[in-house]
């Protein structure tokens, strides 16, 4: 930053407050170190008559941002979506979010610099690093990158071993089966709907039909694909 006085005449210059300049009395003086906040400085310009004049400097900063990064599910399952979100130190203008999965840095948007926060890092497969760093529009210097992130990755289960069952009208309806860890039904395909958890489901249908569940298994938060089963009740046939 250079500060600079010009009188209109030849004469003496003076900066206060001294103590932040190298040399206060001179007419373009040198700082003492870094501007760190919003200062104001008063010049005042004596002539050759002893006629003086003053003027006042206001230097505005502005902070350089830093940033931390959340990001979530962590753990994650293989094929999650990850959702990164910068929280940046003061308001900023672009993000630009990076991940590593083993093969080095790389862009998680394109463009690098994006406006958009929070972003999205799809299917993950693998354990993967991320980090970020923010910028705003005022000429200062981008924030340093944030702390890396390792979101670890688990497998999903395989899918569970499950057994259909019949039974007559009137008689014992027996549970369904499924073998694994914390197998979980639901009673539609798009496994939106949970009606049991755990290996025997008691489906409590006593009605002629055939009902058609869903169970998949769990394992470290992963829930696997999901496997069929059927619960049929057949009607007793009418005595000959």
């Amino acid at each position: 930053i250079n500060l600079t006085a010009n009188g209109s005449s030849s004469g003496t210059y003076s900066w206060s407050p001294p103590s932040a300049f190298t040399n206060p009395n001179l007419q373009n003086p040198s700082f003492n170190g870094g501007v760190n906040t919003t200062s104001v400085y008063t010049v005042t310009f004596t002539d050759v008559n002893g006629c003086i004049a003053t003027d006042i400097v206001t230097i505005t900063t502005e902070p350089v941002p830093t940033v931390t990064l959340l990001v979530g599910p962590n753990p994650a399952c293989v094929g999650d979506n990850i959702v990164l979100t910068a929280n940046p130190s003061i308001a900023v203008s672009e993000y630009k979010f990076m991940y590593n999965d083993g093969a080095g840095w790389n862009n998680v948007t394109n463009p690098a610099w994006d406006i958009n926060n929070p972003v999205i890092y799809n299917n993950i497969t693998q354990s993967t690093q991320f980090r970020v760093k923010a910028r705003e529009y005022n000429g200062c210097p981008n924030s340093s990158w944030s702390p890396t992130i390792t979101v670890t990755v688990n497998p999903l289960p395989t899918a569970t071993i499950a057994f259909s069952e019949t039974a007559c009208l009137g008689g014992v309806v027996p549970d369904l089966l499924a073998y694994g860890t914390l197998p979980t039904w639901y009673s539609d395909a798009a496994l939106t709907t949970q009606v049991f958890t755990g290996n025997y489901f008691p489906t409590g249908e006593t009605a002629v039909g055939l009902y058609t569940y869903y169970v998949t298994e769990s394992l470290n938060g992963c829930e696997g694909p999901s496997v069929p089963v059927t619960l049929e009740i057949y009607a007793i046939p009418s005595a000959p």
